[in-house]
């Protein structure tokens, strides 16, 4: 492979390139099949003829395919090995379409060189960053031969229902989706590349591990229709590095869909204008396997075009980015007025470092010059940080709001999981601005839960120092597993004194913890092996400490100064003033001891209403089927309401109604 991802072109004597030691690798979208890329595999042929073209039939050309995405690549990577060992290739090129293009960049990715073990924040032991399918995988030679990745209406962001271009097919997603929620066990490989999925996060965090590291970079091309409604242009991993030019082009390709795009056939055109659209693409496609310049500088969409869309460019000032996440039933506002809290409390420690280095950066006449030099070094880089502390950019705060969220979809787990894949979108995006940047957490309510599922499902997510209030987390969450992998340095849980909406809700489903991955850790606390000064509670030589008040008692404002004082310099709260109790009042342990009955009382009246209504409804109809004695000459109608059939549905509607309600408002 030539450097920076140059063709590697052999001649015969006839002048005709002979590319017997190349192999392309063309991976087929979602559900489409190998032979959807029949026409770009025979151009393929025709740009490198004599290469060796790799096109497997994947498993997800299947609907309802369960096979883990992560399993995919890790097939995937055997079987060019395999490939490899028989054929000793020269250069490798990797071409995918739709999920075929995620799917193609991390088989790269994990065949690279890239580290998969790295050290956590606080240093020690490296521990694995990957899926559990990849953690067996070593470094590919071949991977160093591959000169470019070309993504044909790349997913690169993933898909969501927002997607949909149309009611029906808006309505034909919720049900497919509806149904893969509903599978037991696996969930449809398609799952896997939606928008803030644990596969597609971990592709797009680890290709900024790849930029960031020293190994040589092969072309990314992407190559986005015109009309393509599925594919963002804007996915901030590929134009990470402002400068990346050099190796990564989005290419345009006109009056194309995500689905037409690879319609490269001339012979198959429906008409003439169809010919020239379809020969239009084959001249693209042919000039990014090429290298034709000009046809890729005319076709480039240049990163500043998309100023508007993409997150701010990196800052290596930025040390520490905190993210704060509210819960159900809250529009979140408070979130951003404990961020301009915390952003003066780190302005307020970096005037006091520069203030206590300068007040010691007096030398004695005895001093060595070096020492003095040293002394000023110090000192003018206490300045900068302070100065940048003071513009709010040593520390910066995110406090993105997925809306009001009602407590009925709560309790749905594919609900809790697409607001978890909203919170790890915007993790990708920040980590793209912010690379080298500590990230925190302040959460509250259903804002715990985001944290912890996704630092349970993310492997190569991390949090610093996490602070919790009013805490959804199950009590036996394993916080030891993530400080001894260096995920996490330190957390701060606050338990209120009467927190009855977690003690009656979440903490009653303790019962049925093969259900619910829900808990009562703002009621009774983490049960935990660690160090009070990692996991700190408000525990001390056995006395019990709770914050006074309810379910939103932890993100009160008298507490603020000491929430700052934990995310920036990890002081844990004193506890010793009039905001905090020791013990709980004996009606809120009550409540937390008997909630589990409380759970069961209020399904099986649910269960028991609708289903009397259901039941009542069913005997009215076979009644009216079987024929009333209601008179001969009465209508359908009229049977209908004799047998009480009319009441008893609008009953039931009523019903319905009522919990759609509640599952809107409260």
């Amino acid at each position: 492979m030539g450097q920076g991802g140059k063709i590697i072109n052999h001649k015969d004597d006839a002048g005709q390139c002979q590319n017997a030691r190349m192999l392309v690798v063309l991976l087929h979208g979602y559900t489409n099949g190998k032979a959807s890329l029949a026409g770009v595999k025979h151009l393929i042929e025709q740009t490198y003829p004599g290469a060796t073209v790799h096109d497997p039939e994947l498993p997800y050309n299947k609907t309802f395919c369960r096979v883990g995405a992560a399993k995919v690549v890790a097939d995937q990577i055997a079987e060019i090995s395999r490939i490899h060992e028989e054929g000793d290739f020269d250069e490798i090129v990797i071409v995918g379409h739709s999920m075929g293009a995620v799917i193609g960049r991390r088989i790269f990715i994990e065949a690279s060189d890239l580290e998969r073990n790295w050290p956590g924040l606080s240093g020690g032991r490296p521990v694995s960053r990957v899926e559990p399918e990849l953690e067996h995988l070593g470094p590919c030679p071949w991977a160093r031969k591959v000169s470019r990745l070309v993504l044909i209406a790349g997913m690169s962001r993933g898909w969501s229902i927002d997607n949909a271009k149309s009611g029906m097919e808006e309505l034909v997603w919720r049900l497919g989706a509806t149904y893969g929620h509903l599978l037991p066990g696996r969930k449809p490989t398609i799952f896997d590349i939606r928008k803030g999925a644990p596969f597609i996060v971990q592709t797009r965090l680890r290709w900024l591990q790849f930029l960031n590291s020293g190994l040589p970079k092969p072309k990314v091309i992407q190559l986005l229709g015109t009309i393509d409604d599925m594919v963002s242009p804007d996915d901030s991993v590929d134009y990470a590095d402002a400068n990346n030019s050099e190796h990564f082009r989005l290419i345009e390709v006109p009056a194309s869909g995500h689905a037409t795009i690879i319609e490269v056939d001339v012979a198959k055109g429906s008409d003439e204008a169809d010919r020239r659209i379809r020969e239009e693409r084959a001249r693209i496609m042919t000039a990014v396997l090429s290298d034709d310049a000009p046809v890729l500088d005319e076709r480039t969409i240049e990163r500043g075009y998309l100023n508007d869309e993409l997150p701010p460019p990196r800052d290596p000032r930025v040390r520490d980015l905190l993210f704060i996440i509210h819960g159900i039933r809250d529009r979140g506002y408070w979130t951003k007025k404990i961020a301009a809290r915390v952003k003066r409390k780190a302005a307020e420690v970096a005037a006091q470092t520069y203030n206590t280095i300068l007040s010691r950066s007096v030398p004695a006449p005895s001093e060595a010059a070096g020492e003095t030099q040293g002394e000023d070094a110090l000192l003018r880089h206490a300045r900068e940080d302070c100065e940048t502390a003071a513009e709010g950019r040593s520390l910066v705060t995110r406090t993105p709001s997925y809306g009001y969220f009602p407590i009925l979809p709560f309790v749905l787990p594919w609900y809790r999981r697409q607001k978890v894949e909203w919170l790890m979108d915007q993790y990708v995006e920040a980590r793209t601005s912010y690379p080298d940047a500590d990230f925190h957490y302040i959460g509250h309510s259903n804002g715990t839960y985001l944290c912890a599922k996704a630092l349970q499902d993310y492997p190569a997510a991390s949090f610093r120092r996490i602070m919790f209030a009013g805490s959804v987390v199950r009590n036996d969450y394993d916080w030891v597993r993530l400080v001894e992998a260096g995920r996490v340095e330190k957390i701060l849980n606050i338990r209120a004194t009467f927190d009855w909406v977690v003690a009656l809700f979440p903490y009653g489903l303790r019962w049925f913890r093969g259900f619910f991955d829900l808990g009562g850790a703002g009621h009774s606390g983490f049960e935990t092996s660690l160090d009070g000064s990692v996991l700190y509670q408000l525990d001390e030589r056995g006395i019990s400490k709770f914050v006074r008040g309810a379910h939103s008692a932890g993100k009160r404002e008298s507490l603020w100064d000491e929430i700052c004082d934990f995310i920036v310099v990890g002081k844990q709260p004193d506890a010793t003033d009039a905001d905090f109790a020791v013990g709980q009042p004996w009606y809120s342990r009550l409540i937390g001891m008997l909630a589990p009955l409380f759970v069961l009382a209020v399904a099986a009246g649910v269960f028991w209403l609708g289903g009397l209504l259901l039941y009542t409804l069913g005997i009215d109809f076979m009644a009216w089927l079987n024929g009333a004695d209601v008179g001969q000459e009465a209508s359908l109608w009229d049977a209908w309401m004799a047998q009480g059939g009319l009441i008893h549905a609008l009953g039931l509607l009523g019903f319905i109604a009522v919990l759609r309600f509640i599952s809107l408002r409260f």
